[in-house]
């Protein structure tokens, strides 16, 4: 590893601790004043859309209650697993090359997650969840 990676690989770490900080902090405020982010989509439509209840599922989460977060929002590993995919991608990316690249070499499987995702969205609305 060249000297210019590793200083971009420590701005990648402090920049991911900065906004883990930065999650827990609006937790912590949105739990103060009482309130969560309402879905713009629910208000909308008052349909869930895929990712309702994401932010109190984070909040169970970091409370330890993983049931609960769960049962909150089914799909909510699963959305949590991409985005830390997708980070994880664009750190490499600007560690080795100096840039943020989101562009994955093989869209495929991305299309296949973001398709899955829509179907969630319908069937939680079908069944109820």
């Amino acid at each position: 590893m060249t000297d210019a990676e590793k200083k971009r690989l420590v701005k990648a770490v402090v920049f991911t601790l900065l906004l883990a900080a930065a999650a827990v902090a609006a937790l912590l405020l949105m739990k103060r004043l009482g309130g969560l982010i309402p879905c713009p989509i629910r208000k909308l439509t008052g349909l869930n859309c895929p990712g309702c209840g994401n932010t109190r599922a984070f909040a169970a989460l970091m409370q330890g209650r993983f049931m609960d977060s769960l049962r909150l929002n089914y799909a909510y590993p699963a959305q949590y697993a991409y985005l830390f995919a997708v980070y994880l991608r664009g750190a490499k990316s600007y560690v080795r090359r100096g840039r943020v690249s989101l562009n994955p070499k093989h869209p495929v499987p991305e299309y296949v997650f973001l398709g899955l995702l829509l179907a969630w969205g319908v069937v939680r609305n079908i069944i109820g969840v």
